[in-house]
């Protein structure tokens, strides 16, 4: 799905330039690494055939800038690496990949996140890695990344380099396990040993960072300590160290290690990246703000080839080629917190990410109900993303958790900040929970004041009824979750008392077709996961079954065709002595609970995805044996209640799917992802189901030799077309179907019965129709009545049509010969409506207002018409001016008879021209079933009339 509005993309965790090509640099992201050849004017991801997650590291061979590392890894995100995979390494500037893995660890650990990738100067077989998570330390390969051995416990080394002037000297910023500070640490030997060299420089936090300028001569580092920030540089390799800045205003990082780098033409020249782009030119002593419109954290800083600045953040890629010059000395009106600010230098920063679709979403993500094809989507980047027509705005800024619809289409979006508010602390107008009624397109969000969470951060869980348009639940994440819930669209609410003190609540659901039923799943105090069910959650005091669950479950949703049904998608609980190995994990829960749970990923969807999460599971309503998982590695299918699953990715790329919605109206089927946007697949149609209306008839008192006349509809809301027979009535009743033996999908037809008694008194029938192989047995009943028992019968008419079916053309009308006929003496005038036709056709009747004083029996002409809409111009008007325009030109020759060849010949040229364009209408035929109604005071009889009208309609 494309953007609109503004480029709209997700994080971008690291950089890497071409050393000789300034138009060529390559992303990594969460959705994989993307290169662009033009100087970021258009991307192209190169690892969507590959099975990974997000890519938090990059490295360029400094002896073959062909070959590139990327280090798989999520750094504060929601997912973790779920692959066999830690690195990947490509031999032909990304065209290929080839899966690298460390090691099997000894801890069972089987989760890494690889925060940065060294290559050695001079011998590309020795790499350096670091690992930030699970078993972490320093990884070194002397032979390409066929083997690798850990070479230090460092942990959280977010800064790992070679000396590029000597490749036998590289450099780390380190957390040493069980030490209480980091240190920047040394080796001499190409990354094989390793000794502290910052001692006495006072490091504080893990909000440090280093680098080395690139001719090797100067080495940099940075500490940060509670309010403020700190400089050091080194022109011995770290042996002693000068500090350039004390105590100056700290930029705001969140624990994260800060962005540093050093100009390829100036050692004086720093970078910093935090929560903006920070310029030194005095070797860190002083520091000017350039990039206050940027507004979140830089992840990542390079040069290109020409010295073009190239930033990556949390919302994209951006460069400037603006630094030279004077900073300026004013102070920039910026405010972090309550920390000093920085003189700012205006850059002109240009958005580089039209093309580069890696946005993350978030699992709650929200269908239209309504059948408009509208979303929305939640990013914790970019908050509120609404998709209309395959173009995402975002709509709602903030770092966003969940996005839903009511069933009247209201919308509703959980915010955590206002990214704006945040940043100037005006905390006071920060809100939880917006609405937007159905009518706004796009969004216009009203903040809901008197949500129970307001101005709080939390992973509060979300829910919309779809049933009623009124009711919506949520439950607090965090010690002691206590979930509320509103009748009226978010106005007022009430706690909820639910019999478990859960621990964190980590997903809700309301049963899909019933507002009462109440699911909440979350863990409780020892870390077992328990759900609590309610059949009348709307009461003041609802009663709840409460049964445990087994794994680490994320999410649960209520099966739209088994009531008390639910399904569960998580991660199976691990073994011993493998703490972090996942398998995923699909419970089926049944009748409440009271039939049990079943776990149907123990089976085939285990082989095939042995170490992934499930994140959401969709059921097809239309096919309740048709689910759909999301997990780490994609969208699964089972087309069998799960019994054998199979991957569902055909055009996906291979990342991880964090949530799944049907739009049940349009049958289509959407994911999120984790950094890949927003994907669709059409879903088969819905199969026909097909309703007998009404399923018995009772016929007014009829004389005998007298007719009376009801009629049946069958219509059809699947969204194929759906057999039909239509069988014989029986008794004193006959049948006449326009149905024939098929109804189109979403078309409907008429079948009319007639009952002429033959004797007095009570007469039954019924008549059989089978649709779709089902029998319905509609009862016939009527009462005759003779002459000589017959009540004096009050006057009254009859109507009736010579014919049931009509066929309107484009443009054209058809018409219908109704017949009236007075009945015992009526001597009224009746006067005429019609229903059940669409907007674009109207009906007509000639007499409009039939007057039966005078006469027993009266025709009356039916006419159904296209509405007239305004045509545009007909090409042929302007026939004349151009075949004047041709006989201009040939004016010159003064040839009479050539003259009129030629205007001849420009009009056969342009009249055949009109025929040539592309893509000509087609004629597509609609049914319907309008209701013919004539009424005269009291009395009122009707007749169904079977209506197609054709439309010309451009192809799809």
């Amino acid at each position: 799905m494309g953007k609109g509005g503004y480029a709209l993309a997700g994080p971008v965790n690291a950089i890497v330039t071409d050393p000789i090509d300034p138009q060529t640099f390559y992303a990594g992201t969460l959705g994989g690494v993307w290169k662009t050849i033009d100087g970021g004017a258009n991307w192209q991801p190169l690892t969507d055939d590959a099975l990974i997650d997000s890519v938090l590291s990059l490295a360029l061979d400094p002896n073959n800038s062909q070959v590139i590392w990327a280090g798989l890894g999520h750094q504060n995100f929601e997912y973790e690496n779920s692959t066999n995979t830690d690195l990947l390494k490509s031999s032909d500037g990304g065209a290929t990949w080839s899966p690298v893995r460390l090691q099997v660890y000894p801890d069972g650990n089987d989760i890494t996140t690889v925060a940065t990738v060294a290559v050695q100067p001079g011998d590309s077989n020795v790499v350096l890695a670091s690992v930030t998570s699970g078993f972490a330390g320093i990884y070194r390969t002397v032979d390409g990344g066929n083997s690798w051995t850990r070479v230090s416990d460092c942990d959280l080394a977010h800064h790992l380099f070679f000396d590029p002037a000597n490749g036998q000297i590289a450099f780390a910023t380190c957390q040493f396990q069980g030490a209480p500070d980091p240190v920047l640490v040394r080796s001499f030997d190409s990354g094989l040993t390793w000794n502290p060299i910052s001692a006495g420089i006072g490091i504080f936090t893990d909000d440090v960072s280093a680098g080395i300028s690139p001719d090797g001569t100067v080495l940099y580092f940075s500490d940060a300590s509670d309010n403020t920030i700190s400089t050091w540089r080194s022109f011995d390799l770290g042996t002693t160290w000068q500090q350039t800045q004390k105590n100056g205003p700290r930029q705001d990082c969140f624990g994260q290690s800060h962005v540093l780098l050093i100009s390829p033409g100036d050692n004086n020249t720093l970078l910093r990246g935090c929560d903006s782009v920070y310029l030194s030119r005095d070797g860190g002593a002083t520091w000017n703000h350039i990039g206050a419109d940027l507004e979140t954290w830089q992840n990542a800083l390079a040069f290109a080839a020409d010295g073009t600045l190239i930033t990556g953040n949390n919302h994209g890629i951006w460069k400037t080629a603006s630094l030279t010059g004077s900073p300026m000395s004013l102070p920039f009106p910026y405010t972090l917190y309550d920390f000093p600010t920085y003189p700012a230098q205006q850059l002109p920063w240009q958005d580089l990410n039209a093309t580069l679709d890696n946005e993350a979403l978030r699992q709650q993500f929200a269908v239209d109900p309504l059948g408009s094809g509208k979303l929305m989507g939640t990013s914790f980047f970019n908050g509120t993303i609404e998709y209309r027509q395959g173009v995402a705005e975002q709509t709602r800024p903030g770092i966003g958790n969940a996005s839903v619809f009511g069933a009247d289409g209201t919308g509703y979006s959980f915010i955590y900040y206002d990214w704006g508010k945040w940043w100037s602390r005006q905390v006071s107008e920060r809100f939880n929970l917006w609405q937007s009624p159905a009518s706004q397109v796009p969004q216009i969000w009203n903040a809901l004041a008197s949500y129970p969470g307001a101005g709080g951060w939390t992973e509060t869980p979300f829910v919309a009824s779809s049933s009623s348009p009124h009711v919506l639940l949520t439950g607090y994440s965090g010690t002691n979750g206590i979930p509320n819930i509103s009748a009226d669209a978010g106005q007022t609410w009430r706690p909820v008392q639910v019999p478990t003190a859960f621990f964190t609540i980590s997903s809700i659901a309301i049963d899909v077709n019933d507002a009462n039923g109440m699911w909440l799943l979350g863990d409780v105090v020892g870390g077992h996961d328990v759900i609590d069910i309610s059949q009348n959650g709307l009461d003041a005091h609802p009663t709840w079954v409460t049964c445990p669950v087994p794994g680490l479950n994320r999410l649960i949703k209520t099966d739209p065709s088994a009531d008390g049904s639910a399904w569960i998608a998580g991660e199976a609980q691990p073994g011993v002595g493998a703490s972090f190995i996942r398998s995923p994990s699909l419970l089926h829960v049944k009748d409440h609970c009271a039939g049990g749970i079943e776990d149907v990923a123990k089976g085939q969807l285990s082989q095939l995805l042995p170490n992934a999460a499930l994140f959401d599971v969709a059921i097809d309503p239309a096919y309740p044996q048709d689910l759909y998982v999301a997990s780490q590695a994609g969208v699964y299918a089972s087309f069998d209640g799960g019994t054998t699953w199979s991957a569902f990715t055909t055009g996906m790329p291979n990342t991880v799917v964090s949530g799944l919605q049907i739009d049940t109206v349009n049958r289509v089927l959407y994911a999120a992802t984790a950094g890949r946007g927003m994907w669709a697949t059409q879903l088969p149609p819905s199969p026909a189901n097909i309703s007998v209306t009404p399923t018995a008839l009772n016929f007014p008192d009829t004389l005998i030799g007298r007719s009376a006349g009801l009629a049946i509809t069958l219509s059809n809301t699947g969204g194929i077309d759906g057999s039909v027979q239509v069988g014989a009535a029986t008794g004193d009743f006959t049948a006449s179907s326009a149905c024939g033996t098929t109804v189109q999908e979403k078309g409907s037809c008429t079948v009319n019965v007639t009952f002429s008694p033959t004797a007095g008194g009570k007469r039954n029938g019924s008549l059989p129709i089978i649709a779709q192989g089902k029998e319905t047995l509609v009862a016939l009943n009527g009462n005759g009545l003779t002459p000589a028992t017959a009540a004096p019968l009050a006057p009254d008419f009859s109507l009736s049509a010579n014919q049931t079916q009509m066929q309107v053309g484009v443009g054209q009308a058809a018409n219908a010969s109704l017949g009236l006929n007075a009945l015992n003496g009526f001597k009224g005038a009746v006067t005429f409506s019609c229903a059940g036709l669409p907007a674009n056709a109207t009906c007509s009747f000639s007499p409009s207002r039939a007057d039966m004083s005078a006469s027993a029996a009266v025709n009356v002409m039916l006419t159904i018409s296209p509405v007239q809409t305004a045509k545009s111009q007909s090409p042929f008007r302007s026939v004349p001016l151009l075949a004047a325009a041709c006989l201009w030109f040939a004016l010159p020759r003064k040839k009479k008879l050539l003259l009129a060849s030629t205007a001849a010949t420009c009009l056969l040229v342009i009249a055949g021209c009109r025929g040539l364009g592309p893509n000509p209408p087609i004629l597509v035929q609609h049914s319907y079933v309008a209701t013919i109604t004539g009424t005269s005071g009291p009395l009122q009889h009707a007749i169904a009339m079977n209506v197609s009208i054709e439309t010309s309609e451009k192809p799809k």
